[in-house]
């Protein structure tokens, strides 16, 4: 009941942009789930905008993005950092930002290989727990035709 009371304390525009969030996380993780990695990266390809034009100077709008798509990702299992992080980039970009998918990996204390996705934007970090982002090694940033 108190998801339902945050959500109709939102107003009408942050409603829709809560729902936009909420339908692209179930997307992105139905879609992880069921196709590869690489045919995803095709279709989120086809829903970005051809060239990112920082028209969008509000960072308050950025971080409401990101809040929304961290609380619909509560409402989805297994949405991992993979996925909000991809959910976030498709929505920043198509918003008007700068937003680079980040891959980084490490090894646990059992020598397990763990990996961790977040996004950068102009220099911060916007998703992804940017405390434990330290105990990762970044790879190199994918090329803008790969995301």
């Amino acid at each position: 009941m108190n998801a339902l009371r945050k959500f109709f304390s939102l107003t009408h525009t942050e409603r829709v942009l809560a729902l936009k969030c909420y339908a692209l996380v179930w997307i992105v993780r139905l879609s992880l789930w069921l196709i590869p990695f690489r045919l995803l990266q095709k279709a989120l390809k086809w829903f970005t905008p051809k060239k990112t034009v920082s028209n969008n100077s509000d960072p308050q709008h950025a971080e409401l993005i990101v809040r929304l798509v961290k609380s619909a990702s509560n409402y989805v299992p297994r949405a991992t950092c993979l996925t909000q992080a991809l959910s976030a980039r498709l929505l920043l970009l198509r918003a008007g930002y700068d937003a680079e998918l980040r891959l980084g990996v490490m090894k646990d204390e059992h020598q397990n290989f763990q990996a961790h996705a977040w996004i950068e934007s102009e220099g911060r970090v916007l998703i992804g727990d940017n405390n434990q982002l330290t105990k990762y090694t970044p790879l190199p940033a994918a090329s803008s035709d790969m995301l």
